[in-house]
Order: C-alpha cells, then structure tokens, then sequence
C-alpha cells in the first residue's frame, strides 16, 4: 500500500492501517500506522518511527508539536511521546490519552502490579480497579478522570478523589474553571 499525503509520497509498505491516520487541528502534520517486516510502526510527517507489535491511540497535541501513542512490546504496552518510550505496563486502555489545550501535559491510563493509574506528565496516581476519561481544563491547569473502586465510581479532581457514587461517567470544567461538573 502507497501513501501520498498532498504532493509528499511518503512510501510503500506492507499495510496501512487507515483507521488509524491522524491529523493535527491545523491540519499541518499527519501520522499514521503501517505494517513493515511483520511489525508496526508509526509514520509522522514522511519519516517513520520504532518498530514495535502493535500500535494504538494516536493522538497529536493540540497544537500539533506533539504525539503520543500506545506501543506493543511483546507483551506489554509503553506509552511514546515524540517517538520516546516509557516503561512497560501490564495494560493500556484505548482511548485514554489526553493532551492539555495548551500541549504542555499529557495524561494517559494504566495498569501495573496493584491496578490501574493514571499517568499525568509521567507521574502516577494512585491505583484503583480502572481509570478513564481523562479531562483538562480549558486552560490547562486543571486536571480530572474517573476512577472506580469495588463496584462504585468517583471523580479525582486535581489528584483529590471526590466521593464514591454508584456510576460516574464523565467529568467536564466550566469555561473559568471553578467549577467541575
């Protein structure tokens, strides 16, 4: 399979997996994944990353410096960002890469011995059964997911974990940030 992204020809490789392709908000970068030699890599812009078993998530920055994905190593999944792999862990969750507005943070869910984390620039949280829906403010200096724990969900704002609730399914910060819904 050939790619031409406008006038570039960025190559031919074994597959592309077209689901997967990405483009920044501006509309200026573009990533995708394709299959060479038996394994995967990720194709940012015409220049092609890592190999790795299997890829998922891509996901730019919204100011399109930056990309991160979901990476299979054997058997384990890294979190890349800008081409740089993080440490093996047990699980990754789809959907669960979250950039802030601004670009400069980057939060992503987990699972490691003792449960699942969420990641936020690099720096765990606390384990719980399962993690998601990362969420920033609009601004950036604000930070909240869901978290769930024996049967009942609760919302972490800020790294403080709110009360547990029967569900919970998403958390949303009001345009000036006070408020967390």
């Amino acid at each position: 399979t050939c790619v031409r992204v406008g006038d570039r020809r960025d190559g031919c490789f074994e597959g592309v997996a077209t689901s997967g392709i990405v483009f920044s908000a501006d509309g200026r970068h573009v990533a995708y994944p394709v299959q060479d030699g038996g394994r995967w890599r990720v194709v940012r812009d015409g220049r092609a990353g890592a190999t790795w078993d299997g890829l998922a998530s891509l996901t730019f920055s919204p100011d399109g410096r930056h990309l991160a994905y979901a990476a299979l190593d054997g058997p384990s999944w890294r979190f890349v960002l800008d081409e740089r792999a993080g440490e093996s862990r047990e699980l990754r969750f789809t959907g669960s890469i979250a950039f802030a507005p601004s670009g400069e943070h980057v939060a992503s869910a987990c699972a490691r011995k003792g449960g699942a984390h969420m990641v936020l620039d690099s720096m765990p949280g606390p384990a719980y059964d399962e993690v998601e829906g990362p969420r920033f403010s609009h601004d950036g200096s604000r930070f909240a997911y869901v978290a769930h724990r024996g049967g009942r969900a609760t919302i972490v704002i800020d790294g403080t974990e709110q009360q547990f609730r029967d569900s919970v399914s998403a958390a949303a910060f009001s345009a000036d940030r006070r408020h967390v819904a």
